[in-house]
């Protein structure tokens, strides 16, 4: 980095101490020794600022200081006469913090000035601001300590997460802040929500995270980010229904127009860029004391405009998303170590290493200049672009010929130069044989076909040459012929080759970055990363004998846009293969295998023993400690503390935590910048929250016990209480368990026998069609039963999700490869056949997808493969017949911007993704119920699943519906089939509605895999709750001495107090009165709630009352009238598991002609579950009542005789 920079350490600066306790000031700051004026520092190097254009370092107008406008219309920002949204100015304040503070100081200050502190209010002779270089001192905490106690300041201004610090260096000096900042782990944010009509702004405090290309080149405080709620998400795009409130016209006008300007922050001035994952992403132009950089000078430095002229304005727009991928930094490439290469095609053939070798030495003597950047060292590409002619002034075919590996010698040739061409060596005198195939006019071969071969450079220039003399052709008879113009289908897609000596190096960066604790030494077979404007996966090259040198291929599927100017290249690690064993089935998977075959039963048999195997560690386990660890594992509560344990001590290891599942992860959903931002935020405000006793959070602030459940029985399990004998306990691993089932009876069921893994090509060639390659590090049971496996050899159904067409799962043969022995937890294809197998599936590829391969033998043996026909891939419709498509060329639209400068419109072409609405949402309800009830492999419901897939990556691609076309789209799809499948409403996680409309499935289609998996799912969850009533009911819980003896003790002191007191009376006695009073009317009702069969039920939403009556513990009834009774019967559990019936001795259940309601009630609560031995009293209209002993008409559950 270009400034030095200080090792973060952990910083010993306590938060919570705010002067706001005081109501004073801190003490005045030491002002800073004399001495000369320091410059000015830049928070991107000096070299981007070009050849042509010197840095501009800018200040505050003098004029800005009389025109700052105020920010009181409540939303946070205002549109000033010049143009730009204002958040914060204060050009006073800026000019005073700039010469002293870096970036994250003036920020905060600029956050307490936004929410409300009055400029006037700040008394700088007492204002720590003035941070001295060297000096190891809390200059950020000592300003938030003196903001906090300023009069009106807002107390709900939050605090930056305590992980900042952990970025921050101990001397917060500008300069040492500023390499910081080139670490691009420091991130600046703020909210956009929508209230109304009002568009509301708020600037959040800054986080730690994890860094991307962009922040590390140009510094992260060069940044901004804003992220949008979803109900302004929803809102911004215009109606496709062509109906539109003026309520909502207004919001939407209010929305563009903050997007339409730029936005000044405390002296900077941003504008947008980028729009990711629901936040836009801001840049900085100018501001005191950086560097002047508008954004087509921005724009133009990250992608070169007179280079991808023929690129379209959604793709360039979208290739900035590259650079702000969460990645860590490892092995850096020069110039002539990364290479472009072809993609492998269905039509590839091999050329030897000898005629290969002769190819390249073609390049060095007739093209030196260009071949040293081409072909560097030893180095020869694992495939070559070229043309072959069956005769000179014939019609050229293109091909793409791939090295034979096979031919390789043990021993490479000294590396390459003009003096060394054409040296005698082993390989050259080996057979220089290519292969080719016989041309459609000609049945014989031609005596001598005229052979092109040509490189690429990052530039996108092609050097070409003629083929060398001495090559030998061998015609492949394959049934096929070499014909001019022929579409080729890619094989490569996303993938390709970098050497094993890049992959060592990438290894050790990663390892150094403390990114992953679990890390392996052993060296990743595979990365995902980018590349400068590539993207993809790499493999590891483990045959070559020059994997010595450090190079790396990238294939034209992966490079995104040519780039002239970039001298190093970074490979930016995204993610490595995981040994993580197991993997989930969805309901999505369940429709597709249902469709080719495999019966229902087959799934709800994986779920019942999914539930009884996980329930019947609960209940009979044969030891507290076998207890123990099942509730470790099962509700993740060890993953839970690790994941809290690392935000607080590393937050640049949040992001490879946080895609492991977690019963109570802090994650979202959201990806990348925001997912950790959020995660970051969420620990920064447990934290604030719970006080500084506990670390992460997981204390109640008000009892000091663990705020989850999960956490509380580990703790009590812990502590040796035993389930058996504690009632409070059992209550507590009942909710637990039956947690536990609610979980494994949603729409995902695990399987030990699949496993999801990234996927690559075959780029050796040694695959034939229909086969793959898979080893795992954790072993997968055997298909025969007997033992574990570690190589999948044999058939297995390979998927990936979106599956949404019946031939989105494929089956396919499992076999061996020494090649690939090194390979483990990646799936190898072959490339060889029609078409890719990734593209089968879901229009996949090879850049980063992963497959699910399912190896369970019910699910294979069952699967019928002529039911998914690779046909059913194919789009039944041309993209313009539902989208429109945006066509403007870069070379039309943004080049003419970049050359004048104008920099609005090109921020308006960045943010035009926000207001285009590809509905997808509601694609994927069309094709979830016509696929219930039409079929899946009906034409309807496959074109609507193809327009949810085009949908979906329809923003990239310029496609958005117009008005018309959706309504064309609804009318055809949603029109004749209105209704959702029942099923549905169980997945949102909601009760269907009573006698609610719901789609029908026609008996011809049988039965649907998610109904009878609901279906069983209830059943589970019933029998479960049976078992646990029959456990509970076995139980004879004593009275821990431990707790009660407390309580006794207390109340007798209280009586003996009273007495003394007496007739005064003691508050002593009325204290505890109070408590013991609580404690009669609440314990029963939690009891009761947590020893019924349908726990967690509100009762605040009865339409009947509680009362209480005397009695040694005071319990609950309900009053119904008659049509409350009339509403139970109808709805057998849909008012009946709102009704309070807790406790024994009830008084006053109904009141209704005697026997007609107590008929009603009694059939109700036996459907429920109620049974037992209480004494119950029901009391008719005319007041006469009965009381039966024993298990009466209204049964309840035995209570513990403890309660």
């Amino acid at each position: 980095m270009g400034a030095p920079h200080t090792p973060a350490r952990p910083r010993a600066i306590d938060l919570s101490d705010t002067l706001a306790k005081t109501h004073k000031p801190p003490a005045p700051f030491a002002p800073a020794a004399a001495g000369p004026a320091r410059p000015h520092l830049l928070s991107s190097e000096a070299a981007l600022a070009g050849p042509s254009r010197p840095p501009v370092i800018s200040a505050p107008a003098a004029g800005a200081i009389e025109k700052a406008p105020s920010t009181d219309s409540g939303e946070g920002w205002t549109l000033s006469p010049e143009g730009c949204i204002v958040a914060v100015r204060a050009p006073r304040h800026v000019l005073k913090l700039m010469p002293y503070c870096s970036w994250l100081h003036q920020f905060e200050h600029a956050r307490y000035l936004h929410a409300g502190v009055r400029e006037g209010a700040i008394s700088w002779p007492s204002y720590p601001y003035r941070v001295q270089d060297g000096v190891e001192y809390p200059h950020l905490g000592e300003m938030h300590d003196y903001l906090a106690a300023v009069p009106g300041a807002i107390s709900t201004v939050r605090r930056p997460n305590p992980s900042l610090w952990t970025e921050i260096p101990y001397c917060e000096s500008k300069a040492e802040l500023q390499a910081a900042f080139r670490l691009g782990s420091v991130y600046f944010s703020g909210s956009l929500t929508a209230d109304k009509e009002r568009v509301v702004f708020r600037l959040a405090p800054p986080a730690a995270g994890m860094g991307s290309s962009l922040y590390r080149r140009f510094g992260s405080d060069r940044f901004f980010r804003i992220t949008l709620d979803d109900k302004l998400e929803d809102r911004v795009s215009p109606p496709l229904n062509g109906r539109s409130s003026p309520s909502d016209d207004r919001f939407r006008a209010r929305v563009r127009t903050f997007f339409a300007h730029p936005l000044e922050i405390f002296g900077r001035r941003f504008r947008a860029f980028c729009w990711k994952d629901g936040a836009a992403v801001y840049w900085c132009e100018s501001g005191s004391g950086i560097e002047t950089i508008p954004l087509v000078d921005f724009a133009q430095r990250y992608l070169q405009v007179e280079l991808n002229g023929s690129m379209s304005v959604a793709k360039y727009a979208a290739r900035f998303e590259l650079g702000l991928t969460t990645t860590t930094p490892t092995v850096t490439f020069a110039r002539n170590e990364v290479l472009r290469t072809p993609d492998l095609n269905s039509a590839s053939l091999m050329i030897s290493e000898a005629a290969m070798r002769a190819v390249c030495d073609e390049f060095w003597r007739k093209r030196p200049g260009q071949a040293g950047e081409l072909l560097p060292g030893l180095y020869l590409p694992s495939c070559i672009r070229g043309t072959v002619q069956q005769h000179p002034g014939a019609p050229s075919v293109d091909m793409v010929w791939r090295l034979d590996y096979s031919t390789l010698s043990p021993s490479p040739r000294p590396a390459r130069s003009t003096a060394s061409i054409g040296t005698s060596s082993s390989s050259s005198a080996s057979d220089p044989c290519i292969q080719l195939r016989p041309f459609p006019s000609e049945p014989s071969a031609p005596s001598r076909p005229v052979l092109r071969f040509s490189l690429d450079a990052k530039d996108g220039t092609r050097t070409r040459v003629v083929a060398p003399e001495g090559l030998r052709v061998e015609w492949v008879e394959d049934g096929r012929r070499a014909e001019s113009g022929a579409e080729e289908v890619v094989m490569t897609d996303g993938c390709s080759l970098m050497s094993l000596a890049a992959m060592r190096e990438l290894s050790a960066k990663y390892a150094e970055s403390r990114r992953d604790s679990d890390l392996k030494p052993t060296t990743p077979c595979i990365a995902q990363g980018r590349v400068g404007l590539g993207k993809g996966v790499w493999a590891a090259d483990h045959v070559s004998p020059w994997t010595d040198d450090k190079w790396i291929e990238i294939r034209d599927s992966q490079w995104k846009a040519k780039d002239g100017q970039t001298d190093l290249f970074t490979f930016e690690l995204h993610s490595v293969p995981s040994s993580k064993g197991g993997a989930k089935l969805g309901k999505q998977m369940f429709e597709v295998l249902a469709h080719c075959g495999v019966p229902p039963s087959v799934f709800t048999a994986m779920l019942r023993s999914q539930v009884e195997l996980s329930q019947d560690a609960f209940w009979n386990a044969p030891s507290t400690a076998a207890l123990l660890h099942h509730v470790e594992k099962s509700c993740g509560v060890l993953e839970d503390r690790t994941l809290k344990a690392r935000m607080a001590a590393d937050p640049r290891s949040l992001r490879l935590v946080a895609s492991e599942s977690s019963s109570a992860s802090l994650l979202d959903g959201r990806a990348g910048e925001d997912a950790l931002a959020a995660a970051a935020a969420a620990a920064g405000r447990q934290r604030e929250d719970s006080g500084e006793f506990v670390h992460d959070g997981r204390l109640d602030p008000s009892s000091g016990a663990p705020n989850v459940v999960a956490e509380v029985v580990v703790e009590m399990l812990q502590a040796g209480f035993d389930p058996h004998d504690n009632p409070h306990l059992a209550d507590k691993l009942h909710r637990v368990a039956k947690s536990c089932v609610q979980k494994q009876i949603g729409f995902r069921i695990d399987d030990e026998w699949s496993r999801t893994a990234f996927v690559i090509a075959d780029h050796l060639g040694v695959l034939e069609e229909g086969e793959f390659h898979f080893q795992v590090t954790e072993a997968l049971p055997a298909p025969r039963g007997a033992g574990c496996v570690r190589i999948v050899d044999g058939l297995a159904l390979l998927s990936r999700s979106p599956a949404v067409q019946p031939c989105d799962i494929q089956r396919a043969m499992g076999v061996f490869r020494p090649e690939y022995a090194a390979f483990h937890d990646v799936v190898i294809v072959s490339t060889k056949g029609a078409r890719s197998l990734c593209s089968i599936l879901s229009g996949g590829d090879h850049d980063g997808d992963k497959l699910l391969v399912m190896t369970h033998p019910d699910l294979v043996h069952s699967f019928d493969p002529a039911r998914a026909d690779p046909s059913f891939a194919d789009p039944p419709f041309a993209d313009s017949d539902w989208f429109d498509i945006d066509s403007r060329k870069v070379s039309d639209v943004v080049q003419p911007l970049i050359a004048s400068g104008d920099n609005a419109a090109l921020a308006s072409i960045f943010m035009e993704g926000l207001f285009l609405g590809t509905q997808f949402g509601m694609l994927s309800t069309f094709h979830t119920t016509l696929a219930y009830q039409l079929g899946l492999d009906h034409a309807l419901t496959r074109e609507a699943g193809h327009l949810f897939c085009k949908a979906l990556d329809g923003r990239k691609q310029g496609l958005s519906f117009s008005p018309e076309k959706w309504a064309r789209a609804k009318a055809k799809f949603a029109h004749e089939h209105p209704h959702k499948p029942e099923w549905t409403f169980c997945e949102d996680g909601k009760d269907p509605p009573l006698n609610g409309p719901f789609a029908k499935r026609p008996r011809a289609l049988g039965r649907h895999p998610m109904d009878e998996l609901v279906k069983a799912g209830k059943r589970l969850l019933a029998s479960a709750d049976l078992h646990w009533s029959t456990w509970a009911a076995e139980r004879k819980f004593q009275v821990d001495e431990h707790l009660a003896g407390e309580w006794r003790r207390a109340w007798g002191a209280a009586l003996q107090d009273r007495e003394a007191l007496a007739p005064a009376g003691s508050a002593y006695f009325d204290d505890l009165c109070l408590i013991r009073d609580h404690v009669r009317v609440r314990l029963p009702r939690s009891l009761s709630c947590s020893f019924s069969p349908r726990h967690g039920f509100d009762i605040s939403h009865s339409k009947g009352h509680l009362c209480r009556v005397q009695g040694p513990l005071p319990v609950v009834g309900a009053r119904v009238g008659p049509a409350q009774v009339q509403r139970l019967v109808r709805g057998r559990g849909g008012f009946a598991d709102q009704v309070a019936l807790e406790a024994q001795g009830v008084e006053r259940v109904v009141q209704e002609p005697e026997g007609r309601a107590e008929r009603a009630l009694s059939e109700i609560l036996g459907d429920l579950g109620w049974r037992g031995d209480g004494s119950i009293q029901v009391e008719g209209a005319a007041g006469g009542g009965r009381e039966e002993d024993g298990a009466g008409a209204l049964g309840f559950l035995r209570l513990p005789r403890s309660a």
